[in-house]
């Protein structure tokens, strides 16, 4: 047989293998995900099954504009309510200091003055102004010392939490939590000019 004929059919032969071996782990893994359900924790990265048949469920309610609207605002109702709630809870993230986000920020103003960190890890401690929160959201993202890069709204509050409140572990940044409170510190900003990269807070 011709070589080139033969290098021909053989590498037919493995791919025709190795596609057959991709449907088969395919088929597989659908069969795990199917099991598995929709993501245990709020933060686990959307697999692209619940992603879609999420969106089916939304198609479906699309006949029905009334109940899909409905059911929108009732979802991000509650959030918001959860958000506001997180803001208020003093044990929020483990917090030690008996400090929720509203004893600096009443109702997103400020208390004035200023709010210490605590000398820890061979550093002194320091003193920094507490800012008002209202129109903060909408200067994220920007750039923060601590974190020496550009950061989003969400892992701010988790600085906040941390330094500020005696947080002992930072609000998963995809979880439910973490949405909830950046609904409610967004929520502060309403009406106000989004400025992203703005000097303050």
């Amino acid at each position: 047989m011709n070589r080139r004929i033969a290098r021909n059919l053989t590498l037919m032969g493995l791919t025709i293998l190795f596609a057959g071996g991709c449907m088969a782990h395919k088929a597989a893994m659908k069969g795990e995900m199917a099991k598995a359900g929709p993501p245990a924790e709020a933060d686990a990265p959307l697999t692209m099954d619940v992603a879609l048949a999420n969106i089916d469920m939304g198609m479906k309610m699309m006949g029905d504009m009334e109940a899909m609207m409905k059911h929108v605002m009732m979802k991000q109702q509650e959030t918001l309510a959860l958000g506001e709630e997180l803001y208020n809870d003093p044990a929020l993230a483990g917090a030690t200091r008996g400090l929720s986000c509203n004893s600096c920020h009443p109702s997103g103003g400020t208390t004035g003055g200023e709010a210490e960190i605590p000398a820890m890890m061979g550093y002194p401690g320091w003193k920094i102004p507490i800012p008002s929160l209202t129109n903060a959201a909408a200067t994220f993202p920007k750039f923060k010392v601590p974190n020496a890069s550009v950061i989003s709204l969400a892992q701010m509050n988790n600085n906040c939490l941390r330094m500020f409140v005696g947080g002992q572990y930072r609000l998963p940044l995809n979880g439910d939590k973490s949405h909830a409170l950046n609904m409610y510190v967004h929520s502060l900003s309403e009406g106000n000019e989004v400025a992203p990269g703005k000097m303050g807070m």
